[in-house]
């Protein structure tokens, strides 16, 4: 006598958190190069400043 012993629900599990996983890695993934890009600068006044050197009349 043969049984199927393998629940197809039960193995399925197996593989389904691949594809939810992957996109969570890029999700944060994505919020790292965002965090890294929008980081403070050492010197940020030198850009505002800058601007006021362009600006006629201003000292």
């Amino acid at each position: 006598m043969y049984f199927n012993a393998s629940d197809p629900l039960g193995e399925l599990w197996r593989r389904a958190w691949v594809i939810p996983a992957f996109w969570t890695l890029l999700a944060y993934a994505l919020l790292i190069v965002i965090c890294i890009l929008w980081a403070p600068s050492r010197n940020p006044t030198r850009y505002s400043l800058a601007l006021l050197l362009l600006i006629p009349g201003s000292k």
